[in-house]
């Protein structure tokens, strides 16, 4: 085989390499994770947020600055971090009744 030819067909090779395997060039950069809530709230936990006890609404009036939710999907991700014991309870008493807070 001449020079010419095997140029050629190496060129080929590559082509159809970088098509079927994609080129390095090609591909695309992978997309950041949006955080989900209860990664925001170890954030909050991390900068010392939780050092005073908090209630969930307090917890709720600091995320929605940040993220959009709701109160209730607030209580119930602060509820299962409790349990898989990133954070703890305490409770607080206004005036007449307690109410539940969380710490670090």
């Amino acid at each position: 085989m001449n020079k010419k030819i095997i140029q050629s067909l190496i060129k080929r090779i590559k082509r159809l390499e970088n098509h079927v395997f994609g080129s390095k060039k090609s591909q695309r950069p992978q997309k950041r994770k949006s955080k989900s809530l209860p990664d925001i709230i170890l954030g909050l936990r991390d900068s010392g947020f939780f050092k005073q006890p908090r209630t969930v609404k307090s917890v709720y009036d600091k995320l929605l600055l940040m993220y959009h939710t709701d109160l209730k999907k607030v209580d119930t991700a602060l509820h299962r971090l409790r349990v898989r014991k990133k954070l703890r309870i305490t409770h607080l008493s206004d005036g007449k009744k307690e109410v539940k807070a969380y710490v670090w």
